[in-house]
């Protein structure tokens, strides 16, 4: 099929803005008849995306990138979805490295909140293989999550599941691991470190950021176990656990020794001193009356 053209009709339907650039497949700004805004992408043909294109058309949450529209157009596949004003998450952490408390753990809560409706079914497909490239970040700074995985981005293998390396089919448990990593790298600027063999050792975010709480890191490990069982039972469950720390942040621990002028005990020996000098001065100059023998 030749180029579309700017101002094409497409389906019948939807009429050609501008081409997008930066994206993995062809891709444009459409408009329909009412004057809505979508995103109309040519995807290669492919029986399998096809199929996800299908399962993902039944899920509708608010943070699911929806899909407005598929099918055959001119003997080539294509795809209209609600188009989102503003960058991925990937590019984000490549800007910011590091994100406030409240603004990885938010983010977070709404990953766990699209896992949790697609394995309730909506989709047929428990799965969604997250990662920061398919995490959109709109104006509003609310998520849309892209369930396709069509967005351009980093590497994929950096957010395989212990179980996804060696081969087994993974399920929400392996985006469960997914979810840990993103807010690994959200709270810390980077991914856990991993060993000869590529797996991921993570340790308490504490011991880095001694601004974070032993029961961030209790959730974050858990969340990274090498073993999907010893992960939170579900989505909803880590949603939960997420958003109580979110609501009410607990102390922080700090493995730091603090620095002399952050110890009381410093400020107390001070103020001893000072005291005991001015007592002295005060003797000498005849302010306080020696005692006599």
């Amino acid at each position: 099929m030749a180029e579309i053209e700017i101002g094409q009709s497409v389906a019948g339907r939807w009429r050609v803005v501008v081409r997008l650039e930066d994206r993995p497949v062809a891709s444009y700004r459409v408009r329909d008849e009412e004057g809505n805004d979508a995103e109309l992408l040519l995807t290669p043909p492919d029986a399998d995306l096809e199929r996800r294109i299908a399962a993902v058309s039944g899920l509708h949450h608010e943070h699911v990138l929806a899909v407005l529209d598929s099918g055959r157009w001119g003997g080539r596949p294509y795809l209209v979805r609600e188009l989102v004003t503003g960058q991925s998450l990937h590019d984000w952490l490549r800007r910011r490295r590091r994100l406030e408390y409240k603004q990885a753990l938010l983010i977070a809560c709404q990953l766990c909140s699209v896992s949790t409706a697609a394995a309730q079914g909506q989709a047929g497909a428990p799965f969604l293989a997250l990662r920061p490239a398919t995490v959109m970040i709109g104006a509003d700074g609310l998520v849309k999550v892209d369930p396709l995985g069509l967005a351009a981005g980093e590497d994929d293998d950096l957010y395989l599941s212990p179980e996804e390396r060696r081969g087994a089919e993974p399920n929400q448990r392996s985006d469960l691991f997914r979810i840990g990593l993103i807010l690994h790298r959200m709270l810390l600027g980077r991914l856990p470190r991993r060993d000869g063999k590529g797996r991921y050792m993570p340790t308490p975010p504490s011991e880095e950021a001694g601004e974070l709480s032993a029961e961030l890191d209790e959730a974050v490990l858990r969340a990274l176990a090498e073993d999907p069982a010893r992960r939170f039972a579900d989505a909803e469950e880590m949603m939960r656990q997420l958003y109580l720390l979110y609501a009410h942040r607990p102390m922080p621990v700090s493995t730091r020794p603090p620095s002399w002028y952050e110890d009381r005990r410093f400020w107390l020996y001070v103020a001893v001193a000072l005291g005991s000098l001015a007592v002295i001065l005060a003797m000498a100059t005849g302010m306080i009356p020696l005692p006599l023998p």
